[in-house]
């Protein structure tokens, strides 16, 4: 199945009219019910191409709209700071942002003149960034079989630990394929994933704090199985709850020699190395974060 937008969707004054969506399965699942969704910013129209989940994974549940009360301290600032850090790399558009939730990102690479495009597979947050863009093509679908064309992005970004969710591996090397395969040449793919180590060593094992004026307290923890980093929410006792609680989350914890040797599978060279979103270099021992910039050489 594909077919092309019909429309231009204009971002910057660039479009995306050309590009093209398309459906792919993956694998025998019963119980995965296939959606196609396609959000024109400021339209309420749908179509496109998305698989969408029924089955028992806490991704499908936990980016609701209770999700920015959770994460409210993330902003634009930091969102604009980083763009200008890629675009003193040469990280080029058109852009594609897998998993843009509520779209901080997207407008920060509109602001500066960027053409792009977001994917996620959340509707709470999908209907948020519509909010907050003025022009752009937002799609509903699923980071392993991406609903676009091969080559046609010269920039794809996953960002803000958006990587590692799925039980499978293969899954998230079924990730940076499909980030690979809808690259141009000489484009650049974007991973921003915590640092692992720092993190563990700071790891706070339990807080309480008030999110829409609801107590609530926050556990984390390192399972072996994976190993993931794991973190649950939950009401404290005595409170009234809240929709969505209690939830969890969990994401598979790789270290950046691990993210090193997967980046380099797919065919991707390492062209720098962040700690934070202002582009400071990485350092194993301190930074926060472990961002990879990468450049897919040669021609296809």
């Amino acid at each position: 199945m594909s077919f092309a937008l019909d429309r231009d969707t204009a971002v910057g004054g660039a479009d995306l009219a050309g590009t093209r969506f398309r459906a792919r399965r993956i694998g025998d699942a019963p119980a995965r019910r296939w959606a196609y969704t396609l959000f024109m910013v400021g339209d309420s129209s749908t179509r496109g191409p998305c698989p969408v989940d029924d089955g028992d994974t806490w991704f499908a549940r936990a980016f609701d709209a209770l999700y920015l009360d959770l994460y409210r301290h993330r902003d634009g600032r930091e969102a604009a700071v980083f763009t200008r850090a890629l675009q003193a790399k040469e990280v080029r558009g058109p852009f594609c942002e897998v998993a843009c939730g509520p779209g901080r990102f997207l407008r920060a690479l509109a602001d500066a003149g960027e053409t792009a495009c977001g994917l996620d597979l959340s509707a709470p947050l999908l209907a948020r960034a519509r909010e907050v863009l003025s022009g752009g093509s937002l799609v509903r679908g699923d980071m392993r079989v991406l609903p676009f064309r091969g080559g046609a992005f010269g920039a794809v970004l996953l960002l803000f630990t958006s990587f590692g969710y799925f039980a499978d591996p293969d899954d998230d090397r079924r990730v940076l394929a499909e980030a690979v395969r809808i690259l141009r040449p000489d484009g650049s793919f974007v991973l921003d994933f915590l640092n692992a180590g720092a993190t563990v060593r700071s790891l706070v094992a339990m807080s309480r704090r008030e999110v829409a004026g609801v107590r609530v307290v926050e556990r984390r923890w390192v399972d072996p199985r994976g190993p993931f980093l794991r973190k649950t929410v939950e009401a404290e006792p005595g409170e009234a709850g809240l929709p969505g609680l209690p939830r969890g989350e969990r994401v598979r914890l790789y270290e950046p020699r691990e993210l090193r040797a997967l980046v380099a599978a797919h065919g991707l060279t390492v062209v720098a190395e962040f700690g934070d979103y202002e582009g400071t270099s990485f350092e194993a021992e301190e930074s926060a974060r472990f961002i990879l910039v990468t450049r897919l050489e040669g021609t296809r």
